[in-house]
């Protein structure tokens, strides 16, 4: 029988610290940051590429993904949906905007985003959205930095924000609705209203950026069981 294959994706602007709990606990797993990608890409591109170097034949694959990275492993069910068997998606939806009957970040906000995103430099830049992130919690610039992407690419960035405004997969995660676990934060202020998601599951005492590891180690122990 052939192994499982585990990718893990990270999210926007931030390094791999918000999964370090989950990753701290695999053996083997391939970690994709999504803020070095190459320049123009697309989340249909990129998920080619990545089932090009992680997805063979009859190989079954899970993914735990974070934040924006939930977009791009909806995408990786889409175009493999034979190997895929399973995706965890950490503080993500199949929907980051606004639109009729569903809750998420205006398009008003966003532009405000992208306005920073072209005038501040990129340690402004991540140090506020870092900030965003651990709302209504504090965090000091030094605590921020272990929570940033210091490589994060500017264009890289700019393309997450307008695939973030561009992008709707929620027919496609409820097409997939049994293989998709959504655990969210309580309190997350890049997404409203998580009860929104399909198989929900919330974890109280936790932020976008940090999330409450005992919640955290019990889903981690049901869904490596099933």
């Amino acid at each position: 029988m052939n192994s499982v294959t585990t990718l893990v994706i990270g999210g926007f602007v931030l390094s791999a610290k918000p999964l370090e709990f989950i990753t701290s606990q695999l053996k083997n797993y391939h970690y994709i940051d999504v803020n070095q990608l190459l320049p123009e890409f697309t989340l249909q591109s990129q998920a080619q590429i990545i089932i090009s170097q992680h997805v063979c034949d009859k190989q079954k694959v899970q993914i735990i993904a974070y934040s924006c990275g939930g977009l791009l492993a909806l995408t990786l069910l889409q175009l493999a949906p034979d190997n895929i068997h399973k995706l965890v998606m950490l503080n993500s939806t199949p929907c980051f905007m606004a639109q009729e009957n569903w809750q998420g970040i205006s398009n008003a906000n966003l532009q405000r985003l992208r306005q920073r995103l072209n005038k501040q430099t990129l340690a402004e830049f991540t140090n506020y959205f870092t900030a965003l992130a651990a709302h209504p919690e504090s965090i000091d610039q030094k605590d921020a930095r272990q929570w940033q992407n210091l490589e994060a690419n500017r264009d890289t960035l700019i393309i997450w924000l307008e695939l973030i405004e561009q992008t709707d997969l929620r027919p496609l995660a409820e097409k997939f609705a049994a293989r998709i676990v959504w655990i969210n934060s309580a309190t997350d202020s890049l997404i409203p209203n998580p009860a929104q998601n399909i198989n929900h599951q919330t974890i109280d005492n936790s932020t976008h950026l940090r999330m409450n590891p005992n919640y955290l180690q019990y889903i981690f122990e049901v869904i490596s069981h099933e």
